[in-house]
């Protein structure tokens, strides 16, 4: 069980960084 809630927690911070990485970069680019 605690096995899975790392694999969990390892996949939702990717996921998170993938959704606001590209938000970062747009925003760098548009000088906002």
């Amino acid at each position: 069980m605690k096995n899975d809630l790392q694999k969990i927690e390892i996949y939702f911070i990717q996921y998170m960084y993938v959704i606001i990485q590209p938000t970062l970069t747009t925003r760098k680019l548009k000088r906002y």
